[in-house]
């Protein structure tokens, strides 16, 4: 079950980190962002499956900065945290599966500049409150994407990762063991998962 969206410079949201309960209701005036709220859960979906990253921005835009907020950017972040059952009578996992998609500065094409699927033990904006309306102005972070950080929120585990240079790296969910593959810039890390490792974040 999803419980929080974030949301950096993505079409209408030029911020918005929501959480989310099991029944959820969207109030807001137009032009608010709702609809462009709605759409991220699409976007990371199709990040997941399409071919590729530019097949997935152009089922919506010709151009990436249409999809950026008052097209004042040529990149986008989006962060989605779940709760995933595990095996019958074993814990429930929260994970934080983020990326960033943007303009490759080297390249000047569409890539995935960064993406992280983590084990979290709580969220990275936690504040113990609900929101009474949509949206809520939040202070605007320089980035929502915690895998670019040099250093690693305690107890949070890494599993996936892809570097800005298209260097994948994959790491067992329970052990030390871990591989690197090259899938290059355009084609997701989560969705090419070693066979062993598909398990578990497949439930997302």
């Amino acid at each position: 079950m999803l419980t929080r969206i974030e949301v950096l410079n993505y079409r209408a949201l030029r911020y918005i980190s929501q959480s989310l309960e099991p029944f959820q209701v969207l109030i807001g005036p137009n032009a608010s962002g709702k609809s462009s709220f709605l759409d991220v859960i699409a976007l990371v979906a199709s990040v997941v499956t399409a071919k590729s990253v530019t097949e997935t921005i152009r089922d919506r835009a010709p151009d990436i900065r249409d999809l950026t907020w008052m097209r004042s950017s040529n990149a986008f972040e989006v962060a989605v945290e779940a709760v995933v059952p595990t095996e019958t009578g074993s814990p429930s996992r929260n994970v934080r599966y983020e990326f960033r998609i943007g303009v490759d500065e080297e390249s000047n094409e569409l890539a995935i500049l960064a993406e992280t699927l983590w084990f979290i033990s709580h969220s990275v904006n936690s504040n113990g409150r609900h929101q009474l309306a949509f949206p809520e102005i939040p202070d605007v972070p320089e980035r929502i994407t915690v895998g670019e950080n040099k250093r690693t929120p305690a107890s949070w585990r890494k599993i996936v990762n892809k570097t800005a240079a298209g260097n994948d790296y994959f790491k067992s969910e329970t052990t030390e063991w871990n591989n690197q593959f090259r899938l290059g810039p355009k084609r997701s890390a989560l969705a090419n998962l070693p066979e062993d490792e598909t398990r578990f974040p497949a439930a997302i």
